[in-house]
């Protein structure tokens, strides 16, 4: 699963207006399908939040994936804005069932270390149930 949200969205949406928030709102989305896999799903959660499931993905995966959507969306302004991403990334192995809800808060979580640390990066968590507990890496 990743979380994404687009960085400093509200500066976004008072300097340029609520048409232009749309149109990156629209531009973000269009990266993101072209970023993910046709099995994957995408779903807008919030303002300017998506949640994209990643079936059969490993940590490297949808790390990867979520790299691809953030160097994308970086490098490809929305009508001249230029957005970037903040990313939480989690997974949960086959034979260990996880809630969907309990991932989704380990992924906002990390989503949060990402924003705390700079914004415009991928962190993926290291759940609980993994025996490496550790903190959220980077990617």
């Amino acid at each position: 699963m990743l979380l994404c949200d687009l960085d400093h969205f509200k500066k976004i949406n008072d300097r340029y207006g609520h048409a232009a928030g749309d149109d990156v709102l629209c531009h973000a989305a269009t990266v993101i399908r072209q970023a993910i896999r046709a099995e994957d799903r995408m779903f807008r959660i919030g303002g300017e939040e998506f949640l994209i499931l990643l079936p059969h993905a490993d940590a490297a995966l949808a790390a990867g994936i979520g790299e691809r959507i953030r160097t994308t969306l970086a490098a490809s302004p929305a009508n001249g804005i230029p957005v970037t991403v903040s990313i939480g990334a989690v997974t949960s192995p086959a034979r260990h069932h996880v809630e969907e809800r309990e991932l989704q808060e380990i992924a906002d979580q990390a989503l949060y270390q990402a924003k705390s640390s700079g914004r415009n990066r991928v962190v993926t968590a290291a759940p609980p149930w993994t025996s490496d507990a550790s903190a959220p890496a980077s990617v």
